[in-house]
């Protein structure tokens, strides 16, 4: 059982281990196996039409620090590359832990990270708001939490889809986002403020974006954490991939309508929120 799923961030930059129940034995294998496909010719013509990262002029005087299956890429003079063994630390744990609540096997290929000095060169750089993972790069920079965009590289070797709905995603990314966020406080906060998406609406919410908003994404956390804690792993896995229309899908997993799924969640949720902050809302039945 998986009773409350969400991490605080510890003093001086460590994170606390999971709030979970869970076996903290895992399976570890080293899968090393390389199929080569067509000749050289085909390899050189696939390189010119894909150039890599690694060969653009804006990155080429970057150092790089290495620690186990974590690579750091950064600038000369960052500010933080004191601390990369540290956070190369939190990477590890981080990918450990999210693999083990997803009941995955931990990856082997290397994690790595382009570190910027912060969001003006971040955003300089790459042309975007927020810190992003593509081409297994994860591209990070500070004020920002690490869970999100390391939950985008774990996903696609959890399942290779992107769902059909995206409130899964943005809902896994907020609830691994080692905010310290008890996201199903906040359903509650979003219930007594008028502010709630009913469920039978949520999956259709075009606003949901874990970087940007906060309410429809501490929904979907809520939810995933509901779905992990109270029927595991597997069926959070199912109900991700799935391809049915959202109320087919929770008759076929579940076995009930939207609504009794929607009361099942809130009623667990609301074990998982203190009674003094439940006695403090006005709007909640």
């Amino acid at each position: 059982m998986y009773p409350v799923f969400y991490v605080k961030s510890a003093p001086r930059g460590k994170l606390t281990r999971w709030l979970l129940a869970a076996s903290t034995t895992l399976s570890l294998m080293l899968i090393l196996a390389f199929a080569g496909c067509g000749g050289d010719d085909d390899a050189e013509s696939t390189a010119e039409k894909e150039p890599s990262i690694y060969d653009d002029p804006k990155y080429a005087d970057w150092l790089f620090h290495e620690c186990g299956l974590v690579k750091f890429y950064y600038p000369p003079g960052h500010p933080q590359s004191d601390q990369f063994d540290q956070r190369c630390d939190m990477y590890n744990r981080s990918i450990n832990d999210i693999c083990e609540i997803l009941n995955m096997q931990r990856p082997w290929d290397t994690l790595v990270v382009f570190t910027y000095t912060g969001f003006g060169q971040g955003r300089e750089l790459t042309g975007r708001e927020y810190p992003f993972t593509t081409d297994s790069i994860i591209h990070f920079w500070l004020p920002s939490y690490i869970g999100p965009t390391l939950t985008d590289w774990l996903l696609p070797k959890w399942i290779s889809v992107e769902p059909k709905y995206p409130m899964w995603r943005h809902g896994l990314r907020s609830l691994f986002d080692f905010s310290g966020q008890n996201y199903h406080r906040v359903v509650f906060h979003l219930k007594n403020d008028d502010r709630y998406v009913p469920l039978s609406k949520l999956p259709g919410d075009t606003a949901i974006d874990s970087n940007v908003e906060r309410n429809q994404s501490a929904e979907a956390a809520s939810l995933a954490a509901f779905i992990l804690a109270q029927y595991g792993p597997n069926k959070l896995r199912n109900v991700y991939r799935s391809r049915l229309e959202f109320g087919q899908m929770v008759l076929r997993e579940f076995g009930m309508t939207v609504d009794s799924l929607e009361q099942a969640w809130l009623s667990f949720a609301r074990t998982n929120v203190p009674d003094s902050v439940l006695e403090s809302y006005e709007n909640i039945d």
